[in-house]
This record gives C-alpha cells, sequence and structure tokens, in this order.
C-alpha cells in the first residue's frame, strides 16, 4: 500500500466518526457563509465520497458506493433521535449527490493520473 492509499484511509478514518458527531449534534456549529451557501451537506459527502475512494478498500466500488449511500441515508434520517434536529429533504439530496462528486472526481482523478504518466 502506498503513502497516498494509507494517509487517505487514515483521514477517512478519522474523518467519518467525526462526521457523524457532527450531523447528529443537537447544535451543530456555524459554518462559514461559502460552504453554507454549497451546501454543507454536500461538501461533507463529497470529500467523504472521495477519502474513501482514495483508500483503495478492498471492496468492489459497487460495494463502497451501496456503504456510502446506505450511511448518508441513515445518518439523515437519524436525525429524527436528535431533538433539535429536522430530517430534510434537500440534506437527503445534498447527501447522494456529494457521494456522486466524491465518487467521481476521484474517477476523473485516476483517468487524468493515468493518461499523464510517463512512458516505460
Amino acid at each position: 500500500m502506498g503513502i497516498a492509499t494509507w494517509l487517505a484511509r487514515a483521514a477517512g478514518v478519522v474523518y467519518l466518526p467525526t462526521l457523524t458527531t457532527l450531523l447528529l449534534m443537537s447544535t451543530p456549529p456555524r459554518l462559514p457563509r461559502v460552504v453554507s451557501n454549497l451546501g454543507a451537506h454536500f461538501c461533507a459527502f463529497t470529500l467523504l465520497a472521495f477519502l474513501a475512494a482514495a483508500g483503495r478498500w478492498p471492496i468492489r466500488s459497487v460495494v463502497l458506493a451501496g456503504l456510502l449511500v446506505a450511511y448518508a441515508l441513515l445518518v439523515e434520517t437519524a436525525q429524527l433521535l436528535v431533538g433539535a434536529r429536522s430530517v430534510e429533504l434537500l440534506d437527503y439530496v445534498e447527501n447522494l449527490l456529494g457521494i456522486v462528486a466524491g465518487l467521481s472526481a476521484w474517477t476523473l482523478w485516476q483517468r487524468w493520473r493515468g493518461s499523464h504518466e510517463p512512458s516505460p
């Protein structure tokens, strides 16, 4: 395993419980206006999906995508159990679009790197 893969896995292992905690806090911290306007959930799930893909976990891509979608749906639904939080359709959409964006960004990055590697 290369250093980049190791770092992506380590970052993902730290990021996932941090994201879960932030999404389930009764009063989440205020975000900078730029992030709020872009969609905090979209940004958070884009990063999660990118780190998950970059970690090159030993599972099929479709399984990884399925796990990310399940997590996105479950953590948003779990907000029903948190007093001051509410479940919003827009958050579900941002979560799922973020996953698509993160996995797509990883795929494009891999293709770009492959086309720019020096020939042997």
